[in-house]
């Protein structure tokens, strides 16, 4: 028995987003999203958190917040190959994964700052104007642990930020009640 898991980003606003959803939804555009699988019990990806272009919104040319994937193995300096065809950054990518695997993701942040963000103007909320990005699962049966000395990693933590530190470096907070990360996290 196998499971699996698709991961798709985009963030938009209420009505940007049903306009790339009905964009999106003719079925003639469709395609299967790509596939990473694992390899004698383990999956090492490399997820990157960027701006890329709507395509479906053209000739309008809104970016989307997407998280670009690729195996570490044919990774270089913490970027993902130039790939031909292009990613699938709206079709989000497909993990194949067994039962008792390891799944293991250096997520790296390349999100710029949010110039038009609503909560950053909330008092002790303006942390948000740069971005910070986290993963965490849904629907899996994950130990969100922090790291230690055997284990440098992270578990299923919602309570790690990952900023990009061409963002600068976030003030204090009290509403910032997480483990703060810069450029990456595993």
């Amino acid at each position: 028995m196998s499971g699996s898991i698709s991961l798709c980003g985009i963030r938009a606003s209420g009505a940007l987003a049903a306009v790339c959803l009905a964009a999106g939804a003719s079925a003639a555009e469709l395609q299967e999203p790509p596939m990473l699988e694992s390899v004698n019990g383990v999956l090492d990806i490399l997820m990157v958190a960027k701006s890329a272009p709507v395509p479906a919104l053209a000739p309008l040319a809104p970016n989307g917040w997407v998280y670009e994937i690729c195996p570490r193995s044919v990774a270089s300096a913490d970027r993902c190959p130039s790939q031909t065809p292009p990613v699938n950054y709206y079709g989000g990518t497909h993990l194949h994964l067994n039962p008792g695997d390891t799944l293991r993701v250096h997520l790296v942040n390349e999100l710029p700052i949010v110039t038009d963000s609503d909560h950053a103007n909330e008092p002790g909320e303006d942390f948000l104007r740069l971005n910070p990005t986290n993963i965490h699962t849904h629907g899996l049966l994950v130990s969100p642990h922090d790291p230690t000395t055997s284990d440098p990693s992270y578990g299923d933590n919602v309570f790690v930020l990952t900023f990009n530190p061409a963002n600068g470096t976030p003030a204090g907070s009290p509403h910032m009640h997480s483990a703060v990360r810069y450029g990456y996290t595993d």
